[in-house]
């Protein structure tokens, strides 16, 4: 067991745990989540824009892409003549896309600053620089997620636009297409994250190890998605609709554990010595949880009390307290809504 724990497997494990990462996870969930609403119309829109290159095969190309979100053809036909729409208001849905993806996608950002923050042992930015870094990381992010996801439904649009070669939207080359297309966009996108993100000057090679282990599995995640929806088709109305929604929460709480075993990945492999404050200060590493870590000094100064309080006086709830309190007000709830 001590084996175990000691290989970078467990190490990894045990300080995506000690950095309470899945908490991270779910925030930068939520804000992804939040996000989504304004990328679909700001891509909606640029869609509208990119189509009309295309002329006739429009509606083809729409109706192939609408083929792979659940629910039964007369759905999808309502669908298509929504989204058909948008090559007469694309101006609109650009406008509006655009207000909601700055101000979603900068607080997704936001979050992700403030939990690698806690991975290196930084500050976040101030308000101004963290905004500006955000609304360009907004782009980036918006292109190579739609890129890296949408794969698997474009690829099999290509065919109704001409003078496209077959092997690109069938048989195996078109899914090692796939693949590679997803990777290249996942690593492009977390290596961005990874480098620019955190408030400290990164060195590109110490960025890499862990972007790409956060591409592979954020590929293996997206290669899943439409296995869902094959699944999903012999479902009732009901169970679709549902599904859909517990699908888009659990997709994006993988987003955000990929981009924090990712991060963790980096901080194991090239760890981050702390500076401690003073006329002697020197290099420390953080101590290790459990009985012996607790109280250890760091430069003459307690990192935390044996009462769970903080060096500057605030207290934190522990992680298991935290764990007992959320299954309890599950299990009050679940009585409460039998009643």
């Amino acid at each position: 067991m001590g084996g175990l724990i000691g290989s970078f497997p467990g190490r990894v494990i045990r300080k995506f745990l000690e950095d309470q990462a899945p908490n991270w996870a779910a925030l930068i969930a939520w804000n992804a989540l939040f996000a989504m609403f304004p990328i679909v119309i700001f891509a909606a829109s640029i869609l509208g824009y990119a189509l009309r290159l295309f002329g006739q095969a429009n509606d083809a190309v729409y109706k192939t892409i609408f083929t792979a979100i659940p629910g039964d053809p007369k759905q999808q036909d309502e669908l298509l003549k929504a989204v058909s729409g948008v090559k007469s208001q694309s101006g609109i849905l650009l406008f509006v896309g655009l207000a909601g993806l700055l101000l979603g996608g900068s607080a997704l950002f936001g979050v992700m600053e403030q939990a690698f923050a806690v991975i290196y042992h930084t500050r976040p930015r101030d308000f101004v620089r963290q905004k500006l870094i955000a609304f360009g990381m907004v782009f980036l992010f918006t292109l190579l997620v739609g890129v890296a996801v949408a794969t698997s439904a474009i690829l099999p649009a290509l065919k109704h636009i001409p003078d496209i070669p077959s092997f690109l939207y069938s048989g195996a080359s078109a899914f090692i297409l796939q693949v590679i297309v997803g990777l290249v966009a996942g690593f492009l996108l977390f290596l961005s994250i990874y480098f620019v993100i955190p408030n400290r000057t990164q060195d590109f090679r110490k960025v890499v190890p862990g972007t790409l282990v956060a591409a592979v599995l954020f590929e293996a995640i997206t290669l899943l998605f439409p296995l869902y929806l094959e699944i999903n088709k012999g479902i009732n109305q009901y169970g679709k609709t549902f599904g859909l929604f517990f699908l888009l929460m659990t997709f994006f709480f993988f987003l955000g554990l990929i981009t924090m075993v990712g991060v963790e990945v980096n901080s194991v492999i090239y760890p981050v010595p702390i500076e401690a404050p003073g006329k002697d200060a020197h290099v420390v590493a953080l101590p290790e949880s459990g009985p012996d870590g607790e109280g250890q000094l760091v430069g003459g100064r307690s990192r935390e009390g044996r009462n769970g309080s903080t060096n500057d006086g605030r207290r934190r709830i522990p992680a298991r307290a935290a764990l007992g309190m959320a299954v309890i007000a599950s299990v009050v709830g679940i009585l409460l809504g039998r009643r």
